[in-house]
């Protein structure tokens, strides 16, 4: 058939309505390229917006730790001595635990907060793993490619 219009692939020559076909693959792949990019885009403003207020109360309640509670348990484990409920060294002692309970728990709670935040990516995540599938079916498989399109990407035409 020499009439026929071909294209050489690799050193192969390949027909004009698998050149077709392969065009539209491309097409597709790329269209499910930028559509991934956009989503992963959407998904990292999300995951900053919800991570931006226990990061910011993270380093607040870190640097107050740092900056004047060490002055305000001297105080009171001085308080602790003066009432004489403990000797100096217990006093100092108690009211350190005390502290780094308190400084425990708030950090817990931020990082805790922290950890929910990534899960904006899980739409990502699920909708890569579909078009990865799909990619592979259709090359696996053949055929027309727009006709084995998934059923959800027509809302998005």
């Amino acid at each position: 058939m020499v009439h026929q219009k071909t294209l050489t692939f690799f050193g192969v020559e390949v027909p004009d309505s698998l050149q077709g076909s392969l065009t539209e693959l491309g097409h597709d792949m790329l269209t499910l390229a930028d559509l991934q990019v956009r989503l992963a885009k959407t998904d990292l403003n999300a995951t900053v917006r919800e991570a931006r207020g226990p990061a910011i109360g993270l380093v607040v309640g870190l640097v107050v730790l740092l900056a004047c509670v060490p002055i305000g348990l001297v105080g009171l484990a001085e308080l602790i001595v003066w009432a004489e409920w403990l000797p100096r060294f217990g006093a100092y002692l108690a009211v350190a635990g005390g502290a780094a309970l308190l400084a425990a728990l708030l950090s817990w709670l931020c990082v805790r907060s922290l950890s929910r935040s990534g899960s904006s990516f899980e739409r990502s995540r699920q909708e890569l793993r579909r078009n990865a599938n799909w990619i592979v079916r259709v090359v696996s498989e053949g055929g027309s490619f727009r006709l084995r399109q998934p059923s959800y990407w027509s809302r998005y035409r």
